[in-house]
């Protein structure tokens, strides 16, 4: 190689792979420093284990924040790009919480640590992530005005609202299994407005340590629980501000009768009965309406 070809090709690597000021900045943020100081102010595993789990709800806060600005800024075809690439990283997060989680399988306070502090690193890391695209698309580092989204308070509301129908597309790229259609339409024509959320640990089978089972992702007015706690999977989907008529019609049109299932009531299921039937019912508790997926007799 010349020598004129090695100081081009030396000048493009500094142009192509040396950031910006800007984007170095994005490699440390306030949130870092308020963790070390929660950690000198709560010493030990537990006091390290508090801090983290606080601080990687803060984290989450900041993949919204960024993951809202940028829908503000991309075209149709990007909002829609991210909008997979968000349902798939968050997957990819609670797949990667489970290997971890089952890869340092030991109880204690300090493996929990260990646990939450890799937990946190990774919601960090899609935070600072998401920051540095609107970076790129805007040259800010912070929006210029950020309200976030807030689900609306269903106390004050009548619960009149309108759910989307879903339409022939939908049913074409969509799969049969029913619990799998009610989050697919979900995921489909609803904005996620906060990240997937640990609600409970528990043993998954008898014997087994304590295990991250159960999660929940928030859609506005619409949340989608999975729990795994017990022996066997369900899902809860909670509807605020719609009607039990409303969410009774958009059940009837996703889950409609076939060879082997159909509706008795408020309940779709088997036409026989049988071990490790599994069933969908939907249900009224206050002002949500709850529809339950669960298998029993496994």
């Amino acid at each position: 190689m010349s020598y004129l070809k090695k100081i081009a090709s030396l000048l493009l690597t500094l142009f192509v792979f040396t950031p910006s000021y800007s984007q170095v900045e994005q490699t440390k943020h306030p949130l870092d420093t308020v963790y070390k100081e929660c950690c000198s102010k709560h010493h030990g595993d537990f006091g390290a284990l508090k801090c983290a789990n606080e601080i990687s709800q803060e984290w989450d806060k900041e993949i919204l924040k960024y993951y809202n600005a940028l829908m503000t800024v991309l075209d149709t075809n990007a909002q829609n790009n991210l909008r997979k690439a968000e349902e798939q990283w968050m997957e990819f997060r609670k797949a990667e919480y489970i290997f971890y989680r089952d890869l340092s399988n030991m109880e204690g306070t300090m493996y929990s640590r260990i646990r939450a502090q890799k937990n946190m690193r990774i919601v960090r890391a899609r935070a600072l992530e998401l920051k540095s695209y609107y970076w790129i698309k805007t040259e800010e580092d912070e929006p210029r005005s950020y309200n976030p989204i807030k689900v609306t308070d269903v106390s004050k509301q009548k619960n009149n609202s309108v759910l989307p129908t879903p339409d022939s597309i939908f049913f074409k790229n969509s799969k049969p299994i029913s619990e799998n259609i009610i989050e697919k339409y979900i995921k489909t024509y609803f904005k996620i407005t906060h990240p997937t959320k640990l609600i409970e640990r528990g043993r998954s089978e008898v014997g087994e340590p304590v295990k991250d089972c159960h999660y929940e992702i928030i859609y506005g007015n619409i949340s989608v629980g999975t729990n795994y706690c017990d022996m066997t999977l369900s899902q809860t989907f909670k509807f605020q501000n719609y009607s039990f008529e409303e969410v009774n019609r958009i059940l009837r049109i996703l889950l409609k009768d076939n060879e082997h299932d159909t509706w008795n009531g408020n309940i779709y299921g088997p036409k026989e009965e049988g071990a490790g039937d599994c069933y969908i019912e939907i249900g009224k508790e206050g002002n949500t309406i709850t529809v339950s997926y669960e298998c029993v007799g496994c």
